[in-house]
């Protein structure tokens, strides 16, 4: 039986942070081809290329350091039609049959819209996943017709 095995890892790092990084160096660049030093831009400009990073790179890093405290102990199995979920200690093991809902919590087009929560319930049971441990791709794969997607400006993690 084919095992798949989904945790953090540099691939999933990289994936993540390529567009923020992105966005980050553009706007950069932008700023500084607009002027040499800070002292010849006006505290205005400064400000708002200032907010524009905030918002579009500092969101990112705020959800991205939430989701982590759980991604660094999940790891998923995918064995067959079972999953085993280990989580620190914890180890669950949900049939696929078993799960009765899965939520997906996204801010889908936004830049920081990778990094998307999953509540799984099965059993009576709810367990929280996040992008930072399966790709949504991957994740879908799996479980594409029992995803209900709910729209989030802020998918954070609860503890």
């Amino acid at each position: 039986m084919i095992e798949n095995r989904y945790k953090l890892n540099t691939t999933r790092l990289i994936n993540l942070w390529f567009l923020p990084f992105f966005i980050l160096i553009l706007t950069l660049f932008i700023f500084f081809s607009k002027f040499d030093n800070l002292h010849q831009a006006r505290k205005i400009e400064i400000i708002a290329f200032t907010f524009f990073l905030i918002f579009f790179v500092g969101i990112f890093v705020f959800l991205f350091l939430n989701h982590l405290k759980i991604a660094i102990r999940t790891e998923l199995i995918v064995k067959g039609k079972q999953l085993i979920l280990i989580q620190g200690e914890k180890e669950e093991t949900v049939d696929f049959n078993d799960i009765t809902q899965i939520r997906e919590y996204t801010a889908n087009r936004l830049p920081w819209g990778r990094i998307i929560k999953w509540c799984l319930t099965a059993n009576g049971n709810t367990y929280t996943i996040s992008s930072l441990t399966i790709s949504q791709l991957n994740f879908e794969r799996y479980f594409y017709d029992k995803i209900e997607s709910k729209t989030t400006f802020f998918p954070t993690i609860s503890y």
